[in-house]
């Protein structure tokens, strides 16, 4: 019991400022510690007390069946590593599954008293009052950690997003305690509860996170089907219900008036802001599912994916360095990662986890049972269908994504009354020492993740800084610690680099390419640090080439990538090439000044002016530009086109009165 509630408390209180990642990964390797712990927990007591302690549940189905298909669609996945250990940033693979399943039945087996729960909800709710009033102080400006993240209030979640669909969870947990309680002090006790629900409400509309209105509406709209299962259809009810809702309505009112929240809802509603990305997000997603629709692209592999999904269009909208990693819907995320199977048993589990705890409570009115605990039932059902109407539009990390497993957890073990063996089974001591002692060593293993992450977040600064041995050394250092990651390799390729150490470089950029093939920055690297070699006669001009196709294929609608293979393939003579690739990113993204000059710096390097021209002419239907003009008005002239290169010049001069290469071009003309 007293394990499920450290974890619960360090998934919301714990991160670490001077980690490359300061929140997903200290909260996982934390999480996946206490799972070990909690397992060898669980096995002692088995072999005490018998397997009667386990809560005879239908869910314990529905939950084998999510492991399962996970696992299935982890053997298939895009990307297996990322399918075990989760996307970098996100740890939601699935060693994550299985981290949960732990936690959930943990809470079917230990917590069987209101104290134990009451400890449980303490648990959520105290580290959420530090939690708030960290975000306060973000808000205003006195957070003691320099972070360059969102100017919005985070807390210790890392990103407003999380920040606000915890809580919207947090409000459920409140506005529960306060309706449904009835232990000792229980006035007291109600009082908080709606304080923390008051409290919660207020700082989500600083934190102007959207989809907390959903998670909220949720609330508001499960509440009175909940108090009257738990209190039944009494006059004194229906007033309270009555009165409760015009409070509710009147704070969110407040809320949405007066608050930054407000303020983005309304935007929305008025100009639709916020929602075309969404709406290509969504179509990506769809399409990620239709593609492979039974077991989908594998548990976590959304963003190893996506650039393959996404509309050219998306460059407009997110501009070019946006990568999505997530559907920003548990609906389509599910779809999309483990295919129709994994999203209906996800389906199944929420809804029978739901189901089977409103199923209970006529039952509870009608005979009384354990009114201590009565209240645990409709705190689950507000808390659940708070979390899961958010993460309709929620991005999904490791910072919430334990809170359903609770409630999944509450619904198998709730009431249940375990058949206890009485005596401990013979010789069980020596082996619960022994899985105590592996679970404690397997625990500790996992935190070198964590070194290593401090070590690159020095090779970064080092880098910046251009310390390029210090880089080398940091990097070198966090691989040695953690070898799976390939952004490390990515970090020591760059360090190599700062050290005109060329072909340690391009080795470097290879390890990290090989170990996530998926990401073109990678790839554009190599091809570039083999570029380099090959112009030193130190390499083949293929091998930079074939990198530099490799980075296109990863994703082709990516104008920084095709700009890459254009500088790769104009160094090594591909100059036709070169110029179709760099037009190519000019159709995908033509608010970039410096590609046009790239097509006027290629062009001129043409054995063949008139294979330039259709080229020149793809760009000018994207966008009429005074260089682009100025480099067909170039190629013309080279082709004895006079009165077509005349033509050009002169539109060039339209649009660009001082354009000097317009003017050269006049001028050898004869004016």
């Amino acid at each position: 019991m007293y394990l499920v509630v450290v974890k619960i408390a360090g998934l919301i209180l714990i991160f670490d400022a001077a980690a490359d990642q300061a929140f997903e990964l200290p909260k996982t390797l934390f999480s996946h510690g206490t799972a070990w712990l909690l397992a060898a927990a669980m096995g002692t007591a088995v072999l005490r007390w018998g397997t009667g302690i386990v809560p005879r549940h239908p869910l314990h189905v529905v939950v084998g069946a999510l492991v399962a298909v996970n696992a299935a669609s982890a053997v298939a996945a895009a990307d297996p590593y990322v399918a075990v250990f989760g996307e970098a940033g996100r740890y939601l693979g699935l060693d994550f599954i299985l981290d949960m399943t732990v936690l959930y039945l943990a809470v079917a087996i230990a917590l069987r008293s209101a104290a134990d729960w009451t400890l449980l909800f303490a648990s959520i709710a105290c580290p959420a009052l530090l939690a708030i009033a960290y975000g306060a102080a973000q808000g205003a400006g006195l957070d003691p950690v320099r972070w360059a993240e969102d100017s919005r209030p985070f807390s210790t979640f890392g990103n407003p997003n999380m920040f606000g669909h915890f809580l919207s969870v947090v409000a459920a947990l409140g506005v529960g305690v306060a309706l449904f309680y009835r232990g000792g002090r229980a006035l007291t006790v109600r009082i908080l509860g709606a304080g923390l629900a008051l409290m919660s409400i207020a700082t989500a509309g600083t934190v102007g996170t959207r989809g907390t209105l959903l998670g909220l509406a949720a609330l508001l709209a499960v509440t009175a089907p909940v108090y009257l299962g738990v209190r039944g259809p009494t006059r004194r009810g229906l007033l309270l219900l009555g009165a409760g809702g015009l409070l509710t309505a009147f704070v969110l009112a407040v809320m949405l008036a007066t608050s930054p929240l407000g303020q983005r809802a309304l935007d929305t509603v008025r100009a639709g802001f916020g929602t075309q990305d969404r709406v290509l997000l969504y179509t990506a997603a769809a399409a990620e599912f239709l593609d492979r629709p039974i077991l989908g692209h594998g548990p976590d592999n959304f963003g190893v994916v996506f650039p393959r999904y996404r509309a050219p269009g998306t460059i407009a909208v997110f501009g070019v360095s946006w990568r999505e990693s997530a559907a920003h819907s548990w609906v389509l995320q599910s779809a999309a990662t483990t295919g129709a199977a994994g999203l209906i048993v996800l389906a199944t589990l929420v809804i029978g986890s739901l189901w089977s705890l409103f199923v209970r409570l006529p039952r509870l009115r009608r005979t009384g049972e354990s009114d201590d605990l009565a209240y645990v039932a409709p705190v689950l059902i507000l808390m659940g269908a708070a979390y899961w109407a958010n993460a309709l539009v929620s991005v999904g990390a490791i910072q919430v994504d334990w809170l359903p497993w609770i409630v999944f957890g509450g619904a198998a073990g709730l009431g249940y009354a375990p058949a206890v063996s009485a005596p401990a089974t013979r010789g069980s001591r020596p082996i619960a020492a022994l899985a105590i002692a592996a679970a404690v060593v397997l625990a500790a293993a996992g935190w070198s993740a964590l070194a290593a992450s401090h070590d690159i977040r020095q090779a970064r600064v080092a880098v910046a800084a251009g310390r390029g041995d210090a880089a080398a050394a940091a990097a070198r250092s966090a691989i040695a610690r953690d070898a799976g990651r390939a952004d490390y390799w990515n970090w020591l390729g760059l360090a190599h680099e700062q050290r005109n150490r060329a072909s340690e470089a391009s080795e470097a950029f290879a390890q990290a390419a090989a170990r996530y093939p998926h990401e073109p920055r990678y790839w554009t690297n190599l091809a570039l640090s083999r570029a380099r070699e090959a112009l030193a006669g130190r390499g083949g001009a293929e091998a930079a080439l074939s990198a530099a196709r490799r980075a296109v294929a990863e994703d082709p609608n990516d104008p920084r990538v095709r700009t890459v293979f254009a500088e790769v393939s104009s160094a090594l003579g591909e100059h036709l090439s070169a110029l179709d690739a760099v037009v190519r990113a000019i159709e995908l993204h033509d608010a970039e000044r410096s590609y046009y000059a790239m097509v006027a710096d290629i062009s001129l390097r043409l054995t063949d002016p008139r294979a330039g021209i259709p080229l020149l002419e793809r760009a000018l239907n994207a966008r009429d530009d005074a260089t682009l003009r100025a480099a067909l008005a170039r190629l013309q002239l080279r082709m004895g086109d006079r009165a077509g290169a005349r033509a050009s010049a002169l539109r060039a001069l339209a649009l660009e009165p001082d354009h000097a290469e317009a003017r050269k071009i006049l001028t050898e003309l004869g004016g």
